[in-house]
């Protein structure tokens, strides 16, 4: 069961884009942008989902959120997420990549490329790299 996952409707774009929105403009979070819809990307998503609840403190805040992206072509046909895409595909080279974390700023700061081991520790690390301002 995912629990600090936000799984984002691939059937519906507009809304989609609008709960990729209030994600974003949550303060004090660092997000992991996952996309894909595969297996893998989905053992991926458990991963750093469980990773996001070590930073949950007693009051129910947590620093770490994870969006689910399955079908990043028609969130990002709607044009709203036009900066953040083009970071994304800047550090990887021209594609999306498989994860993206942005900090509490919503700045992109690190990426795992398609292709690349995406393991819990690979993970972590790039939550850490989310926390840097």
């Amino acid at each position: 069961m995912l629990r600090n996952t936000l799984i984002l409707p691939a059937d519906d774009p507009q809304r989609a884009a609008r709960l990729l929105h209030q994600a974003i403009d949550a303060l004090d979070v660092v997000l992991m942008l996952i996309f894909g819809s595969s297996d893998e990307v989905e053992q991926i998503v458990q991963f750093a989902d469980q990773l996001a609840n070590k930073t949950k403190m007693d009051l129910g805040v947590n620093l770490r959120r994870v969006v689910w992206i399955a079908d990043a072509g028609a969130l990002e046909a709607t044009g709203e997420f036009g900066q953040l895409f083009a970071d994304m595909r800047a550090k990887t080279g021209g594609a999306l990549p498989l994860a993206a974390v942005l900090n509490f700023h919503d700045k992109v700061m690190a990426v795992i490329a398609v292709g690349q081991l995406a393991d819990p520790i690979k993970l972590e690390r790039l939550f850490l790299e989310g926390h840097k301002l």
